[in-house]
């Protein structure tokens, strides 16, 4: 089984989400983390790009579920892009759902079930800043 670098900084009990510090200024707000279970593919595409932007350091604090979201998830969270920053494009596969129907003759419909791709784009946490922030 391959160690990630969150793993080894949690072994080490040192702060596996760099962005918490900026989340844990308003007492209010909690710790959303995204539900995001994006492919190699994708980790890859934006973790480069990261590195392209910011260097090897940042782009192994890189986690999808704690520091890099869509723009509507930065908001949800209190937080705003930065005017200029461009965003990384990523592409998700979104699935159908199969709807299984019965009806009064005891005959069952399959429908649905088409999956498609979706292009998407996140942003990094230093390309964000609180809102109300300037």
């Amino acid at each position: 089984m391959r160690t990630t670098q969150r793993d080894r900084m949690a072994a080490l009990g040192l702060n596996i989400n760099p962005v918490n510090h900026l989340l844990e200024k308003s007492k209010k707000e909690k710790l959303l983390t995204s539900v995001y279970q994006g492919s190699a593919s994708n980790h890859k595409r934006v973790s480069s790009a990261i590195f392209n932007l910011y260097g090897e350091e940042e782009a192994n604090k890189y986690d999808p579920q704690t520091n890099c979201f869509t723009f509507a998830g930065w908001k949800q969270r209190g937080y705003q892009v930065k005017k200029g920053e461009h965003g990384i494009r990523i592409m998700n596969v979104i699935k159908g759902q199969i709807k299984t129907e019965k009806d009064s003759n005891n005959k069952i419909t399959v429908t649905g079930g088409r999956s498609f791709c979706k292009s998407i784009t996140v942003f990094y946490y230093l390309q964000v800043q609180k809102i109300g922030k300037k």
